[in-house]
């Protein structure tokens, strides 16, 4: 028999999954609340559904990175010539051992230090909201992964989309008996 995949969507929620494929005598291998995956090691159908839960969430992100690349735009173009005017200083200090530290100097010391600043902010602040909205490299999802013969049972819970993906010789008839029961 070739291999099948197949897949259904579903309102159950982990728990309610986890006791439809005890009675159903599927052996539960992994079972985890809390998952990270990659979208790539998603189905189709699975990504999908993932981009349906968080599709608010993406045109926030777009909008988020919009303005967080034209604020760091405006940032590097008003110091732009920074780095040079800083080199230029150090080798105007290390020139000369009794040049006296000027104003001019304390103010690009100053300037130095809020760039450094304003960079760490700018990072820190574009990483964490990207992340609050949940666009990172892994996708965060409930799993179970269950076996039953040499068919696998994926259920995965984003959001607001639950998804069971079956991937096996008699993948398609196990669906239709699962399928009746969530």
């Amino acid at each position: 028999m070739s291999q099948q995949s197949v897949y259904f969507h579903t309102e159950k929620n982990l728990c309610e999954t986890e006791e439809i494929l005890a009675k159903e005598k599927i052996e539960i291998i992994v079972r985890s609340s809390t998952m990270y995956l990659n979208f790539s090691q998603l189905t189709p159908e699975e990504q999908n559904g993932w981009i349906k839960s968080v599709g608010e969430d993406l045109e926030d992100a777009v909008d988020e990175v919009t303005r967080y690349y034209n604020r760091l735009e405006r940032f590097y173009k008003k110091t732009k010539s920074f780095p040079l005017q800083i080199s230029e200083m150090m080798n105007e200090l290390r020139k000369s051992e009794n040049l006296p530290i000027t104003d001019r100097h304390k103010h690009l010391i100053q300037k130095l230090m809020d760039f450094s600043h304003e960079t760490q902010h700018l990072s820190y602040y574009s990483r964490y909201r990207l992340r609050d909205i949940r666009l990172d490299d892994r996708i965060r999802c409930s799993c179970i992964i269950a076996r039953k013969g040499n068919d696998i049972v994926r259920y995965l819970e984003f959001q607001k989309d639950p998804i069971v993906t079956i991937t096996g010789p008699k993948a398609a008839s196990l669906k239709s008996s699962l399928e009746k029961k969530f």
